[in-house]
């Protein structure tokens, strides 16, 4: 994954840490103002412990917290997800199940109103724990019932892969694949798709099926030229074709296998390592000249278009947002296929938000919610779009993209919080 991709879901997240109907949950007088706010004092450092990989300093801070059962209902939730995550990490997966099935039941709503923003994301982990526990019948209806209740979260994309990834453990390859080919279909710029595909293929071939192995290698290298898995499929390919007795084939193949440099994703990774380290020391030139070197080396392979990405991060971080803006432009253009479209236009997105661009911003986020139509990514577009009409004050303007949004979608968490900023932006 690359930078910008797995960043995107990230940086949502830190903007909507908190939502509207917790806000509107004033504490009633200075001791319960207190402890709200050393409670969230520790749900911040919980989740700074979390991203930083230290599972058990978290439950530490949350102690406190759950001892405290006269604060809001939203400390509640949260803090019993981020247990639920520190638990998952630390394989105590009984106690991630309970922890995440307290947030189910803490943000149960009767039937018509809106789900908690919370909500898919308690009952991924809350799947994903059955899941890790052995409990495969009870993760698969959770999964399930995410798909079918947050259809329009990213969650839910999880959630799918998840049970395509059960169905290929268990060697149930018919509906694997047809579960594949519904993904792919729906959501062909996900960043997983061509590595659904590659997986599936590899299954194939593992269980003795060649033809079928020939066939999805090929359609990653066909319909995902230039991505990893496009890459990563050369070399099973062969086999495949040699299990087939397919030799002529098989040896195009490794003729073509000849022609990859074998060092390119060491020199890669080394380049983008170097390259961060020599922004920590304030060469920003000196990255940018190195990362230029290795992209026109590698620039046909799919390092080279991360490597991109990576240079066009760093100058944005270092204030050059035109060039930025440049080096994102020109990726676009030189690779048109949705798979890299959905990373680079969030990349616009938000350098054209760091420079108040806020027109181009908004084109951009409008393109891609356009790319995207009937899907998480959409959504999530159409709500930073609307954010972005409301920091340019553009309210009514920003009031038709929240009506579209909740028109359109349906479950949290995008259209809880378009419901929520709606009412916040009266």
């Amino acid at each position: 994954m690359t930078r910008w991709h797995t960043g995107a879901r990230a940086g949502l997240a830190a903007l909507f840490t908190l939502c509207s109907l917790c806000l509107a949950q004033a504490p009633a007088d200075d001791a319960a103002a207190k402890a709200l706010a050393a409670a969230q004092t520790r749900l911040d450092k919980a989740r700074d412990l979390l991203s930083s990989g230290q599972p058990k300093a978290v439950l530490e801070q949350l102690a406190e917290v759950k001892r405290d059962t006269t604060l809001p209902i939203w400390v509640q939730v949260q803090a019993s997800l981020y247990e639920g995550r520190a638990q998952y990490a630390l394989e105590d997966y009984k106690a991630a199940v309970a922890a995440c099935v307290k947030v189910v039941e803490l943000t149960s709503v009767p039937a018509g109103q809106l789900d908690w923003p919370q909500r898919p994301e308690a009952m991924l982990l809350l799947a994903d724990a059955r899941r890790a526990a052995g409990l495969a019948s009870s993760a698969r209806d959770t999964y399930r019932e995410l798909v079918d209740r947050a259809p329009h979260s990213h969650e839910r994309m999880d959630a799918a892969r998840s049970l395509i990834y059960m169905d290929l453990d268990d060697g149930n390859l018919d509906p694997a694949a047809k579960a594949v080919d519904a993904y792919v279909k729906a959501f062909p710029w996900d960043q997983e798709a061509p590595r659904l595909i590659e997986d599936l293929a590899r299954e194939y071939q593992s269980r003795g099926k060649p033809v079928q192995a020939i066939e999805r290698f090929g359609q990653v290298q066909r319909d995902y030229a230039g991505s990893e898995s496009a890459w990563a499929s050369r070399r099973p390919l062969v086999d495949a074709l040699l299990a087939n007795k397919q030799n002529d084939e098989a040896l195009a193949a490794l003729e073509q296998l000849l022609t990859i440099r074998p060092e390119m994703l060491v020199v890669a990774d080394a380049t983008g390592a170097k390259a961060d380290l020599l922004v920590t020391k304030g060469d920003v030139p000196g990255a940018l000249a190195l990362l230029e070197a290795t992209i026109t080396r590698y620039a046909d392979c799919y390092v080279g278009q991360q490597l991109r990405l990576q240079k066009a991060d760093i100058r944005r971080a270092a204030g050059d947002l035109t060039g930025a803006v440049a080096d994102l432009t020109k990726l676009l253009a030189d690779f048109p296929q949705p798979y890299w479209q959905v990373i680079t236009l969030r990349g616009l997105i938000n350098t054209y938000r760091a420079q108040k661009d806020w027109d181009k911003a908004e084109d951009t986020a409008d393109a891609l919610a356009k790319l995207t139509a009937g899907t998480p990514t959409a959504a999530q577009a159409l709500l930073e779009k609307a954010q972005i009409q409301f920091q340019a004050d553009r309210k009514r303007a920003a009031g038709i993209t929240l009506d579209r949004l909740i028109a359109t979608y349906k479950g949290a968490p995008y259209v809880s919080y378009a419901t929520q900023f709606k009412n916040e932006w009266k």
